[in-house]
């Protein structure tokens, strides 16, 4: 925060790369937007949209010579789950709407995004 006596930096701005999905035609579901980022060797970061909701995960440690849609692909859906919300894995006892919400996110990771085809990914 700046102070009387001291000017504020200027903001530093970087460009990267990013692979942008949309995946549609998945039976009772809106389209699904995955954004998948390889932020440096070994380390990603995928963020997964649809119906309002976004997850997000990075991994730092990835499987050497795998990108991040490759090592996303190599996942289990139970592994994803609860990887991008400990939540939606989480408990028998929650509210309707949290159970909707979490039969919601079954349904992306379960019925979408596994049928992906890995060449339909990394080009």
């Amino acid at each position: 925060m700046p102070t009387e006596n001291q000017p504020a930096e200027p903001l530093k701005v970087e460009r990267s790369t990013v692979t942008k999905l949309v995946i549609t035609g998945a039976p009772n579901l809106d389209p699904i937007t995955v954004f998948l980022e390889d932020l440096a060797p070994c380390k990603g970061k995928i963020t997964v949209s649809c119906w309002g909701k976004s997850w997000t995960a990075y991994w730092r440690s990835m499987w050497d010579g795998l990108n991040i849609a490759q090592f996303f692909c190599e996942l289990n859906t139970s592994y994803i789950i609860g990887y991008f919300d400990q939540k939606i894995a989480g408990h028998a006892s929650e509210t309707m709407t949290k159970n909707y919400q979490k039969d919601h996110a079954e349904i992306v990771w379960s019925e979408a995004i596994p049928d992906l085809n890995i060449n339909e990914i990394t080009g």
